[in-house]
């Protein structure tokens, strides 16, 4: 691929933004020789790799044609000041699969940049997939066993961010030998988009636009449910009449009050 002169400056500012593509950048991006930054992407993420370079203000990504037709677009790009300081601020170190940063260098993010950063990265090594047979996702990210450290202090620093005490996710080691880290509770993961949504960054919109922020999960309809439920005995009705109300079952109603023990 082609090399093409451009500048990592804007990566360098400590705005959402930037750190947003350095998320990227850690998960698809490759630097060699701490002075060419290179990425390659299916033809159908192109509209967002362009993103990249045009705040890089280097050459839109170029795409690959092989004998099937096009099947991936990427860019190349030099720049022998900017890229070497990029490295040293972020500690990306030659074959960053096999080698992550410092613990440290996420640490030192505030909540906003963490998020940002995040949001690269399962932009780039992450995916959002809809969980079987449901309109629910699932946020799963499958990476190098290097990184489990990573994906560990990502899963606690999250749901600090969100508030969430009780364990709602699960990280670890695969057969395959691989670390992940897998989010499956909608909840946490509306909550999620709710909130970067306001960082102003570019997210994958064929990932992020699996998650309906207007989606309620089981959980959430049966404690709704339950306030109703409530409501209605403390206003007096009888098991019976809230059934006819919410149009529920007798047993539905008389199980849900003495699973709450509210049936005194």
């Amino acid at each position: 691929m082609k090399t093409s002169k451009g500048s990592l400056s804007v990566l360098l500012e400590e705005t959402n933004l930037a750190y947003y593509w350095l998320g990227f950048i850690l998960a698809d991006g490759c630097i060699s020789n701490n002075k060419r930054l290179g990425i390659g992407l299916s033809t159908k993420d192109n509209n967002h790799l362009i993103k990249l370079t045009d705040i890089l203000n280097c050459e839109n990504p170029k795409f690959r044609k092989t004998s099937n037709g096009y099947d991936s677009c990427g860019f190349s790009l030099q720049d022998t000041h900017n890229i070497p300081k990029f490295c040293k601020k972020f500690d990306i170190k030659p074959a960053k699969t096999f080698n992550p940063p410092n613990i440290e260098i996420f640490k030192k993010m505030s909540d906003e940049l963490f998020l940002s950063f995040l949001c690269g990265y399962i932009d780039g090594d992450g995916c959002i997939k809809y969980q079987f047979k449901r309109k629910d996702v699932t946020i799963t990210i499958h990476v190098h066993s290097s990184w489990l450290l990573v994906l560990k202090y990502i899963e606690t620093r999250l749901f600090s961010i969100l508030s969430i005490n009780n364990k709602c996710s699960n990280s670890g080691v695969w057969k395959d030998g691989y670390a992940y880290l897998k989010i499956c509770d909608n909840t946490i993961i509306r909550q999620l988009k709710k909130i970067v949504i306001k960082l102003n960054i570019p997210l994958l919109e064929r990932k992020w636009d699996k998650i309906d922020l207007a989606l309620k999960n089981i959980h959430e309809k049966v404690e709704n449910r339950f306030i109703k439920i409530l409501k209605l005995k403390n206003e007096g009705y009888s098991i019976g009449a809230i059934s006819e109300i919410l149009n529920i079952t007798y047993n539905t109603v008389y199980n849900t009050l003495k699973s709450r023990g509210q049936l005194l």
